[in-house]
């Protein structure tokens, strides 16, 4: 028979989420909302790819494994490369601002080509 012990907190005692204030909260949703809508923003940039490929490699399905696998060698060549810079930071948060800009500095770049038609 398995016997659980009690794990509740105190009573006087609070969760750790609810005593660090509603700051705390307020930039966990922004952080939230900023990823939500890099991934967003990221699976558009899929679906461009995917298109565009398609065009240029004449069938669907050629483009999509193309662009999964570039996605996935970019991802793990990213956390390969930048694994340990990354752990031995202090603020990790601000390698992962780093790169969501120059991904946008990249796309920015891209659109305002004077090529682009």
């Amino acid at each position: 028979m398995l016997v659980s012990s009690d794990l509740s907190p105190a009573p006087n005692e609070r969760p750790q989420a609810v005593t660090a204030g509603t700051g705390h909260a307020l930039r966990l949703a922004v952080a939230l909302a900023l990823m939500g809508l890099s991934g967003f923003a990221a699976l558009g940039y899929q679906m461009i790819w995917t298109q565009q490929l398609g065009i240029w490699l004449g069938h669907d399905m050629a483009a999509v494994l193309a662009v999964v696998t570039a996605f996935f060698f970019g991802l793990s060549g990213g956390a390969w490369l930048l694994q340990g810079p990354i752990g031995r930071s202090v603020a990790p948060w601000r390698w992962y601002a780093g790169c969501e800009a120059v991904i946008a500095l990249w796309t920015s770049a891209g659109l305002t080509r004077p090529w682009n038609d």
